[in-house]
């Protein structure tokens, strides 16, 4: 595994342009601002409840084994809770009445969050 130095792109990893990245390009303008993660549904005391129970069961990134760019998994400690396989927005959509029930969700170290979370906006 590579170390990634802060500001460089992190899209492909081989790819080691500064940021921003000349070859790929933000999807999202830098103008265009998310909803904070209350309106989102992050800050309610249902989602720190499940965030809190996802952390402690998974101690560890729980990113695949099986990645072929990482062989071997991860073993940085998790500190994000993140919806998998479905994404929140997706759990909300199919009607699901508790999207932030911890059996839908999986801990994950920051990089690993952030990579997946690219990946599924994408």
């Amino acid at each position: 595994m590579s170390l990634r130095l802060p500001g460089t792109c992190t899209a492909t990893p081989d790819c080691d342009h500064e940021l921003p990245c000349p070859v790929h390009p933000r999807t999202r303008p830098p103008d265009v601002k998310r909803e904070n993660s209350y309106r989102r549904g992050y800050g309610g005391k249902a989602w720190h409840r499940a965030r809190a129970i996802v952390l402690r069961r998974d101690p560890l990134c729980t990113w695949p084994v099986d990645d072929p760019l990482e062989p071997g998994g991860c073993y940085a400690a998790s500190t994000r809770a993140d919806h998998y396989p479905r994404s929140r927005r997706e759990l909300l959509q199919a009607g699901v009445p508790d999207p932030d029930n911890p059996d839908l969700m999986r801990g994950l170290c920051e990089r690993h969050h952030n990579k997946h979370t690219g990946r599924s906006r994408a």
